[in-house]
């Protein structure tokens, strides 16, 4: 749940690990972007056509895998407000811990960015008054 201004907002919603191998959620361009980084060896990048909206919103990013076993890829899709705003592929993951030296982080990003185009901390330029992680 997060409070975007009028002249828009953008910065890390919610991010783990980093440079190495990890996944982020974000605002960049004003757009809506989820990205998995597989290690640095390949990267999949789920991004919003449009801007997402002002005022109150709600911003999810849903990641479906295609089974429990190593490897395994994923559809991910994305909302503002309950809209479907992006949907996309994660081919395949790290099949065990994502990083070793990097952290989990809300709202901004320590260490090292998951994908470049943005500078540290990238501190979420709205309100972010919540945040929901639910296992299924």
């Amino acid at each position: 749940k997060v409070v975007v201004p009028e002249v828009g907002a953008e910065g890390m919603l919610f991010t783990q690990g980093g440079r190495f191998a990890g996944f982020g959620f974000f605002v960049r361009d004003g757009k809506l972007v989820y990205h998995y980084n597989l290690a640095g060896v390949e990267r999949f990048n789920i991004e919003s056509k449009d801007r997402i909206p002002t005022g109150e919103v709600t911003l999810k990013a849903v990641y479906k895998s295609d089974s429990n076993k190593p490897f395994a890829g994923a559809t991910v899709t994305l909302f503002a407000n309950d809209e479907k705003v992006a949907e996309g592929r994660v081919d395949k993951s790290i099949p065990n811990r994502v990083t070793l030296d990097e952290t989990m982080d809300i709202g901004f990003d320590t260490g090292t960015p998951v994908v470049d185009g943005y500078d540290m901390p990238f501190k979420f330029t709205g309100k972010l008054s919540g945040v929901t992680i639910e296992l299924d």
